[in-house]
């Protein structure tokens, strides 16, 4: 089965969030995240991830990585993409008894609400495949997608600067 590949400027602008949760929360997401991802096949053979005091979670190399070298392998199967969410979301539908003319209004949903709506409706499931993942996420953040012009003038000169923009022009044209 072939693999997702993340654009690594994606990955790395996904590293620039920062967040943080209770002390207690944080550790036993984080082992039942790793947990999670062992069991569904996700390889992180030169990276970890882990919570830093002053900065939150991030991934973290755990040696040098060379060109070429896969850093994070995703098996298909817990690739959280459209198809998956349009999918799971017309499974509870019908499992709920809703009409067809319910499921046609899904198509006037954006890829953004279709997502939104599926990592609702997989949080409210106990039973969700991806539970540890969703537990995982973080309930606030801070990244400079959301940055204003004065506070992105503080990176001028820096390469997250340049970074940042493309990532942003990335997200938009996605939404």
């Amino acid at each position: 089965m072939k693999s997702k590949s993340i654009p690594f400027l994606l990955l790395l602008s996904f590293l620039s969030i920062s967040y943080s949760l209770d002390v207690k929360d944080e550790k036993e997401n984080l082992s039942e995240l790793m947990e999670w991802t062992v069991k569904n096949g996700i390889k992180m053979p030169n990276i970890e991830i882990r919570n830093e005091k002053d900065f939150g979670r991030g991934i973290f190399a755990t040696k040098d990585i060379q060109e070429g070298e896969t850093v994070l392998y995703i098996p298909n199967q817990v690739v959280i993409d459209p198809r998956t969410a349009i999918d799971s979301i017309k499974d509870r539908f019908i499992s709920l008894g809703s009409s067809p003319s319910d499921l046609n209004n899904l198509k006037s949903l954006s890829i953004t609400n279709i997502m939104a709506l599926f990592l609702i409706q997989q949080t409210e499931l106990e039973s969700s495949k991806w539970k540890p993942y969703i537990d995982a996420l973080p309930t606030q953040f801070d990244t400079t997608i959301y940055w204003n012009e004065e506070e992105l003038q503080e990176l001028d000169g820096s390469l997250i600067k340049g970074s940042s923009v493309l990532f942003y022009l990335e997200f938009r044209a996605l939404t």
